[in-house]
């Protein structure tokens, strides 16, 4: 079934947006345009190396346990999904100069299903049911003295150029902070699916949200129409040609991709010898790791 059908808008629910959050949308926009947005200060690249990996797990872990959210604040000092071993995910680091910043990891749906599915279960399946490639957006984490800076739009724009150009995904899924709601709502057109629900690894609230790609690239062409700083619009960019500051790895499709980002050595560094990551996954994503990884790759028992 076509992503475009009667079942699969009627599994997003996209009706309007009620009154208030409507307005409170229109204000974030108005407040936070993706016109002004620096293309110059940050430089955006895709995890490569062990020290990409870590960087990118201890800022999420020192992130979450600052805010209070953090469950398992013992051990160690790395904050993971399960579907971060898998060849489906992967994490964008944000850097000031040499300092790591900011980061994001977009995860493609797979047998091991998505971290979302653990909150929203039942909206996901219905989703999938209806035609849906689902990619979620998460661990996103951007250091406090970058927050208003627009690092996360540089990680949200390089995740849907990847997301929608070379993971072939349709739809986007993220949970958010409710707080966080009119953000998403007013830049990027995204829904809310589901009720808030208590975060199932998090001492935090979730707002399951979800987008079509083609519906977000028509709603940033409509409501982003100010030029950036390259003289191209913000939906050239998400959609498009990507700008100077982020780095496209040196690959050609998704296939490189895969093999790229997550070499035998760096997958056994930070999930064998590192941490003890691989002992704690779920049965669903052990089965799709062994069937993508070699056992000379794993080393372990999965």
């Amino acid at each position: 079934m076509r992503h475009g059908s009667t079942s699969l808008q009627n599994a997003q629910k996209e009706r309007p947006l009620k009154l208030p959050l409507a307005l409170t949308a229109a204000l974030t926009r108005k407040k936070l345009g993706l016109h002004t947005l620096s293309l110059d200060r940050f430089e955006v690249g895709t995890a490569h190396t062990v020290d990409d990996y870590e960087q990118a797990f201890q800022l999420v872990h020192a992130a979450y346990v600052f805010q209070g959210i953090e469950v398992n604040i013992g051990g160690q000092a790395l904050r993971m999904t399960p579907q971060h071993v898998l060849a489906e995910s992967t994490i964008l680091l944000a850097h000031e100069k040499e300092r790591p910043v900011g980061t994001l990891t977009v995860t493609l749906d797979s047998p091991a299903q998505l971290p979302l599915d653990d909150d929203y279960p039942r909206e996901l399946a219905a989703l999938r049911k209806a035609g849906a490639t689902l990619v979620e957006y998460g661990s996103l984490m951007v250091v406090r003295r970058c927050w208003q800076s627009g690092v996360a739009h540089l990680l949200n724009m390089t995740a849907t150029n990847f997301a929608s150009n070379l993971l072939g995904g349709t739809h986007v899924v993220a949970g958010i902070h409710p707080r966080a709601l009119p953000l998403y709502a007013g830049l990027f057109g995204l829904r809310p699916i589901g009720k808030v629900r208590r975060h199932s690894h998090l001492h935090a609230p979730v707002q399951g949200m979800v987008g079509e790609f083609a519906s977000i690239q028509r709603f940033m062409a409509k409501h982003h129409r100010r030029p950036m700083m390259s003289g191209q619009r913000p939906v050239d960019h998400f959609f498009g040609e990507l700008p100077s500051c982020i780095k496209r790895p040196p690959i050609s499709s998704l296939e490189d991709l895969r093999r790229w980002k997550l070499p035998r050595e760096v997958f056994q560094e930070m999930f064998i010898h590192r941490s003890d990551h691989l002992k704690t996954l779920d049965g669903r994503t052990r089965a799709h790791l062994r069937a993508e990884r070699s056992w000379r790759t794993l080393e372990v028992s999965v």
